[in-house]
């Protein structure tokens, strides 16, 4: 029987039958394409569908062709398998042809409807265009026909071909599929995996694209954003509806506490990857920042720290304050020169204020727990030294109190370098703007904060003695079970203080009897500490074949004195004969 007779017979029985082609709906099981169309057919020109995956068609021998009568569903025998090509080949219906390099592993397959239409035909037309534009041999070519391997030599040439200008040709493809404005360049989310970048969605395409993976709450939250980098799709994340109330719709644990959720976002834009520390004023996770930096340098995917405050009332005013603290510090040290962390940004976020930092190392207190708390050299301790007192001397002289300095808080800026920075300025303040009496990590409070004076800059000299002599011998110089034991340290080492001291003492009777002697402490081992009963250098020898360092020795001495205006300043240390003697 001759082709026309063939396409002549077909459109006749067609005709009479009421026979519709079907519309191709991708099987997510099997990777092909079966017919699920119900209604009638409004376009006469549709394609059979094809597996871009595996490069095979839905209409081969392997699997059934099926299309729907309105009563009842008929498999098509053989001829009928014919007479639907040369339909196709008579309507001159062109299936989409796409080109894939060596470096493409894979291609997306297209869960879409495709039906043939002039938008279509323009970018076929334009694949075309693009496949001469791309390289003129290429590795493969995946159609409904199946895979056509080019050979050893002609692959190898093809690895020239632009893997990003690929993966734009499939976006475009399913843009269209789905019924999207396709403009000039690239589409509306562009995401290259060699550069790492990523362009930021508006929230109608995010809303289009990524609908079954935000939560009705979530749905009505991103209408308030502008751009949109991250919707946490492969999060567990918990599925919050505008009607529930309770514990801030679900987000918050009983102590406002934020839960998280790893892989979720946070503001659209941070990625969490895990959660790195939790304190009193709420937690702290290490996220990936999926808005590129610099255009000029395409980076994207930074590392970052975010604080997520306590959805407490007191914490977030505290929070204010750091925020502000550390806004005043970036004025002040514009190119990073004093070893301060770094504020990238801040931002409300479902009721809790949130702090972006920089992401650095590990604290020193980790760094000793590494080294088995042997303690460094003393030169490693004097580099330590000089970045402290830098920032402190910044801190002090524009009036900053940091009022937490401890090792947990001193951060390497590299795992393998002495390069540190200071952080958590969540309880600092102004020295005039002083809000709480108790502060500081037990270990590092100074001896005004425990008795209840007042209270002023020489405190961080105080933490920042306690500190050195730390990272020298491996272990805490004062290590107080509690209050009345951490004085008693103090005592063992300085002695007690002078009636004219502890006259002044707010908290003098807690720790002081009526002829100003100590009360007595006994600690859980039942060690009583004596008054005067330990010297300086007995207290910063490491072992008894210790090197005696003498300058070592009274610098720790005058950071630690009972009067705060005795203690040397940030200034005088930097001056002091140990830090002049070795090279920093």
């Amino acid at each position: 029987m001759s082709e026309s007779m063939k396409q002549e017979r077909t459109m006749k029985a067609l005709s009479s039958s009421n026979t519709r082609l079907p519309i191709p709906v991708q099987n997510r099981q099997s990777g092909i394409f079966k017919s699920a169309d119900k209604g009638k057919c409004k376009n006469a020109e549709q394609t059979t569908g094809y597996d871009c995956s595996s490069g095979s068609s839905s209409s081969s021998s392997e699997s059934e062709c099926e299309t729907q009568t309105p009563g009842e569903t008929v498999t098509l025998n053989k001829q009928h398998k014919e007479d639907q090509m040369s339909i196709m080949q008579t309507t001159k219906l062109r299936k989409p042809e796409i080109f894939a390099s060596k470096s493409v592993k894979s291609l997306p397959s297209y869960s879409s409807r495709f039906i043939s239409c002039p938008a279509n035909d323009l970018l076929h037309d334009q694949l075309a265009k693009d496949r001469e534009k791309l390289t003129k041999t290429s590795a493969s070519l995946i159609s409904a026909q199946g895979v056509i391997s080019q050979p050893e030599e002609e692959t190898a040439s093809s690895s020239s071909i632009e893997p990003n200008r690929i993966e734009k040709i499939h976006e475009r493809l399913q843009c269209l599929v789905e019924g999207e404005e396709v403009k000039d360049g690239s589409t509306a989310i562009d995401y290259k995996k060699e550069k790492g970048t990523i362009e930021a969605m508006n929230v109608k395409m995010a809303l289009h694209r990524f609908k079954p993976y935000l939560s009705p709450y979530e749905q009505t939250e991103i209408l308030k954003y502008h751009s949109v980098y991250c919707v946490g799709s492969h999060a567990k994340k918990h599925w919050a509806t505008t009607d529930q109330t309770t514990l801030n719709y679900g987000y918050d644990d009983e102590k406002g506490d934020y839960q998280i959720v790893i892989r979720d976002h946070l503001n659209y834009r941070y990625e969490i990857i895990e959660s790195l520390g939790k304190g009193s004023f709420g937690q702290v996770v290490k996220c990936r920042d999926m808005k590129p930096q610099s255009k000029d340098k395409n980076q994207a995917n930074n590392i970052v720290a975010v604080k997520i405050i306590r959805n407490k009332k007191r914490f977030h005013a505290q929070a204010l304050t750091e925020i502000k603290i550390l806004e005043k510090l970036m004025q002040l040290d514009p190119h990073n020169k004093y070893f301060i962390v770094r504020m990238l940004d801040n931002f409300y976020f479902r009721d809790h204020l949130c702090i972006v930092f920089e992401c650095l190392s590990l604290n020193l207190y980790e760094v000793l727990q590494q080294n088995s708390y042997q303690g460094f050299s003393i030169g490693l301790v004097k580099r330590f030294a000089h970045q402290i007192l830098s920032a402190l001397k910044l801190l002090s002289d524009h009036k900053i109190i940091h009022c937490d300095l401890k090792p947990e808080n001193i951060l390497l800026k590299q795992p393998d370098k002495s390069g540190i920075k200071i952080i958590d300025f969540g309880s600092s303040c102004f020295v005039n703007e002083r809000v709480y009496s108790y502060i500081q990590s037990r270990f590092y409070r100074a001896p005004e904060v425990i008795l209840g004076l007042e209270y002023g800059l020489p405190i961080d000299m105080w933490s920042t003695g306690c500190i050195l002599a730390e990272l020298y011998t491996g272990r805490p110089l004062f290590p107080g079970e509690n209050e009345p034991d951490q004085l008693a340290c103090i005592m063992q080492l300085l002695g007690v203080p002078d009636k004219q001291y502890l006259d002044r003492c707010a908290r003098k009777k807690q720790f002081f009897d009526m002829y100003d002697q100590p009360r007595k402490s006994i600690n859980s081992k039942g060690k009583k500490r004596k008054p005067n009963s330990l010297t300086f250098t007995e207290a910063l020898k490491r072992s008894s074949y210790d090197a005696y360092d003498r300058e070592f020795v009274d610098f720790i001495n005058k950071c630690l004195t009972w009067e705060p205006s005795e203690r040397m300043t940030p200034e005088q240390a930097l001056n002091h004969p140990w830090m002049k003697a070795t090279k920093k």
